[in-house]
């Protein structure tokens, strides 16, 4: 799992509660940031192996594909637009695209950095090269095939986790798994 740091509230909080949860299901998680950042630290579980990459930009991608070249997980995965850009490149220098799942959390007018922004406009190829892109709502979805072109043969709708055991509970007419 890669995502820029665990600072934030949105989606570098969703990824360290899903690192949590996959752990807690039996699976090795390894979550690589560019920098460290206690702000989610609270809630990412002892059992996933934090690596922290460094560098610049560009030293930090290169990281990161040496990390999955190493590691040659089943899966990689990336939340939010300038991850993702990252996380393709190094998906794509380690041989190991077909495996990369991209997640978009957030529309591009919420983006201010640069290279978030060049994600954004870079969704079309992205979707294409990754084995699948993710969306955590319909709208941003429907938002990025669109509007950014994004590969809709390659794109699924899959909602933020609910930190809540009773969350299920309440929804008895669910068509729909739960995680």
């Amino acid at each position: 799992m890669y995502v820029h740091a665990l600072a934030g509230g949105g989606a570098e909080r969703v990824w360290a509660i899903l690192a949590t949860e996959f752990c807690r299901f039996g699976h090795e998680v390894i979550v690589a940031v560019d920098y460290e950042a206690r702000e989610n630290l609270a809630y990412l579980s002892p059992d996933a192996r934090l690596v922290v990459l460094g560098g610049g930009h560009l030293r930090s991608t290169a990281r990161l594909a040496g990390l999955i070249r190493r590691e040659r997980p089943d899966v990689t995965i990336s939340a939010l637009a300038s991850s993702n850009l990252k996380h393709t490149v190094a998906a794509a220098l380690a041989g190991r695209l077909r495996r990369s799942i991209i997640t978009y959390h957030g529309y591009k007018a919420n983006e201010r950095g640069l290279l978030s922004r060049i994600g954004y406009l870079a969704t079309p190829l992205l979707t294409r090269m990754a084995a699948h892109t993710i969306a955590v709502s319909d709208g941003l979805a429907r938002y990025l095939q669109d509007r950014l072109a994004a590969n809709p043969s390659r794109l699924s709708r899959i909602y933020n986790p609910v930190l809540h055991n009773r969350a299920a509970e309440k929804s008895p007419t669910r068509t729909v798994p739960v995680m």
